[in-house]
């Protein structure tokens, strides 16, 4: 995980086998993440997506918090 306010890139895999470029970053006990635009393995273009994050502390797990943009 990248310190606090430094944002990373790295790469995430879908259900559909599509892997995409993506970047997070920490703010306090969340995590920003932003899906860059791609295509679905059927072909349908996707726009960029920002979404907050926040721990399941009982899962221990990240759930969405929030759709911040797209």
């Amino acid at each position: 995980m990248a310190e606090e306010g430094v944002e990373s890139e790295e790469l995430a895999e879908f259900s559909d086998g599509v892997i995409v470029r993506c970047r997070h970053r920490r703010e306090s006990d969340a995590i920003i993440l932003t899906i860059l635009p791609h295509r679905t393995a059927r072909g349908t273009n996707i726009d960029e997506k920002t979404w907050k994050l926040l721990p399941e502390t009982q899962k221990g797990e990240w759930k969405i918090a929030a759709r911040l943009s797209g």
